[in-house]
Formats: structure tokens, sequence, C-alpha cells
């Protein structure tokens, strides 16, 4: 075997040679073969300089929350070229801590591998988004936040489709770490307008340490009250440990923010039959940043109304003698109910010589009036009326009214309330 002038390794029989090309038809021939194996690559494998690049995130956050650091952003839709991405993202964020002692810098030192603190897959990456935006529960495995207080991370994140380019680094979110509060407790009681969350209660210190700089020590404390609502059936009043809530719990948004000194909050803005999930939490302020502590126990309502109206008050009977073709009857009316959830009433009757109260309409009365025209003369009536919402509620009964018909030939008589 050996190699020919002009060509690659060929196969020769004994004593022959291949015939000599001219040089331009071996250039020509090495420019076709660059240019087949260069076009001749897998589809579905992209070299390296065509892999998409996502673009660099630019609004990355961080914020304290008790025992963890909670990392939002805006995830990439495009990449650098302004095109579609062609996958799902992966997410890796990386982490420098910075000792609260340390000069600070304007600009932080480059993120190198080494710096790398959590990966989520692409596959996992919609367990923590929602249209678009990206929450991430960073968690601080110490048993003390930060030694000393003060102490300032540092967050980056870069996001990739692929494992032959990341994206570039991300804008930089420092935050300085405090030892939060212990989280709150809280329980609740439903009435019919609100549901009242009572129960939580901090003791905070009132005064630093000796020693302790002012911008080490919390300040301007308070409750915030956290709410989320969701659509599954859940049990009234029922607490879940907190940590094993975290899966199943919904994004909760603060509705209060409340001082140490007020020990309840009434929220009026429910429905019945809906769930509802709350969190106490409590914030102070660190020099000039705030810290929360972590979430109390989420409670879950689920609001019923059990709650009746109030009894009708004010009834007035008349009695109407027969005119033309309308045989006499009585007219039978009362004020108002207040209650804006009502669906009618309902008018029960004893008649004279029998004690059983007998109802008289098969549904509710829409309007706060009744014409009995099934009366009989020389008979005495009492009437009551029960208010009725729309869970079904029946109010307790009015205080009755009375009235005589009179007999036949008798005048007529003014009707008593």
């Amino acid at each position: 075997m050996e190699t020919g002038k002009g060509g690659g390794a060929a196969s020769l029989r004994p004593g022959k040679f291949p015939a000599r090309r001219p040089i331009s038809q071996f250039l020509l021939s090495i420019s076709l073969t660059t240019i087949a194996a260069a076009g001749c690559a897998a589809p579905s494998e992209p070299t390296a300089r065509h892999a998409p690049m996502p673009t660099a995130v630019s609004d990355l956050a961080a914020v304290q929350q008790g025992h963890r650091v909670i990392l939002s952003l805006t995830l990439p839709k495009k990449t650098t070229d302004s095109k579609p991405l062609p996958a799902d993202l992966s997410i890796e964020i990386y982490r420098q801590v910075v000792p609260a002692a340390a000069k600070p810098s304007a600009v932080p030192p480059p993120f190198s591998q080494r710096d790398l603190a959590v990966t989520i897959p692409s596959a996992m990456v919609n367990h923590y988004a929602d249209a678009g935006h990206f929450e991430f529960p960073f968690e601080l495995k110490t048993a003390s936040i930060a030694e000393p207080p003060g102490e300032q991370t540092i967050f980056m994140v870069r996001t990739r489709v692929n494992q032959k380019k990341v994206s570039a680094d991300s804008n930089p979110a420092t935050v300085h770490l405090h030892e939060p509060f212990p989280p709150a407790n809280i329980s609740a009681k439903i009435t019919h307008d609100a549901i009242i969350l009572t129960g939580w209660g901090v003791a905070l210190p009132t005064a630093p340490p000796s020693g302790v700089p002012p911008d080490q020590f919390p300040s301007d404390a308070h409750y915030r009250i956290f709410r989320s609502e969701i659509t599954a059936p859940g049990a009234a009043a029922t607490p879940a440990e907190p940590g094993n809530e975290t899966q199943s719990t919904p994004h909760l948004e603060q509705i209060a923010d409340l001082p140490l000194t007020q020990m309840s909050y009434e929220d009026v803005n429910f429905s019945f039959d809906h769930t509802y999930i709350y969190s106490v939490r409590t914030a102070a302020k660190f020099g000039s940043t705030w810290v929360e502590s972590d979430d109390s126990n989420f409670l879950t309502v689920t609001p019923k109304d059990i709650f009746p109206p109030s009894a009708p008050q004010g009834i007035v009977i008349v009695y109407v003698p027969a005119a033309a073709s309308v045989p006499a009857h009585l007219e039978i009316s009362w004020s108002i109910s207040p209650e804006t959830d009502l669906a009618g009433y309902d008018i029960y009757r004893k008649e004279q010589g029998n004690d059983t109260a007998l109802k008289l309409n098969s549904r509710p009365l829409l309007t706060p009036s009744y014409r009995d025209m099934n009366i009989q003369p020389g008979t005495s009536y009492s009437y009551t009326v029960k208010a009725v919402d729309r869970a079904g509620n029946e109010s307790p009964a009015s205080e009755p009214a009375s009235t005589d018909v009179p007999a036949a030939g008798e005048p007529e008589q003014n009707s008593q309330p």
C-alpha cells in the first residue's frame, strides 16, 4: 500500500500506478470535498457555532424571606439572534458570598463554575413559573442565616437550551442576610360578613443589645397578611404544617400590612363556598433592607353560609272587603329585610282553634307582601313571616300579627298588627 502523489490512499496492483492528474483538478476535488463535508451534518445535530443562545436575563431580583431567598426573573423567550427558542430552558443559579466586613465593590468578581449552586432542568422550570414569571425559593441550608449579620450574598443566573451554548450572565442580584424573626401563627373565625384571622403574636426586641450597630437591629416591625384563592374544595379552618404545603400552595398575595399592636384582621372580600389559604409573616427593616419571617402555618378556609337572616319586622294586616268580582281578602305586608343575600320570604298562618302554623307559599316571596284570598267570615287569623337567604337559611319567625275577619253582615273593623 502506498500513497500516490496528488491523491489519497489507493489500492494498486503490483507494477501499476495511477495516471497523474493535473494540479488544478486536484485542488478542485479538495474544495468540493470540503464543501460536501460541511453540508452533511445531521439536521438534529447543529454545529457549535449555530447552537441557539438565549438572551440574557436582565431583571433578576432577590429578597430574603425567612430561611430562604426568593429569586424572581422573567424567562427569556428568544435567542440572541431574535429567533424563538427551539426548546425549553434550563436555568443555572450561581451564588457568591461576601463577608459583611468586606469592602463593598461596585462590580462583583466574575462568576466561575465553582459558584454554581443550583441547576434547574428544563422539565422542572414550569414548576416555578407562571405566565413567563419565574420565582424560585433558594434555601439557606445553615443553622444561622448570616454570621455575622448583614452578610452579603450575590446571585446570578444563566440559561441554556442545549449543552453547547449558554446565555450571557444576568444582572447580579444582591441581598444582605439577617436572622429572621420566628413565624407567627394564625387561626380563623367565620362570620356572615368576614373571615376573622387571629392568634399571631411575636415578641420583638425594643432596643439593640450593646455593641450592635443600628443597621443590624430591626425597626419598623409589623405583620403582613397573605392570601390565595384556590378552586379545590377544602375543609374549613384546616391548618397545614409549614414545609408540607410547598407543592400544593398557590402563589400568595399580600392583602394587608398591620402594626404590631393589631392582633386580628377581618377579610371582608370573600365569597362563601370558595377556598382560601392564609399566611402571616413578620417583617422588619435592617437599615434599608426589609426582611420577612418564614410563613406562619398555612390556614385553609372554605367558609360556608350557615348564618340565617334576621327575623322580619313590622307586619301589617289590612282587611279588604269584597268588591265587584274580587272576594274579600287580607293584605299582609312587612318591612324589607336588610340582608344582601336575601332570596325571599315564607309566610305562615294559624287559624282560629288550630295551633299548627301552615305555610302559605310554595316558593319564597320576592316582595315583602302577601294577599291571602282563602279566608272565612267570622274567623281569626294569625300570621308570622320568615326571611330566606340564597343558601337556604331561614330566619327566626317574626312577631305574630293577628286579625279578625268580620262575619257576614257585620260592619268592617280595623285590623290589628
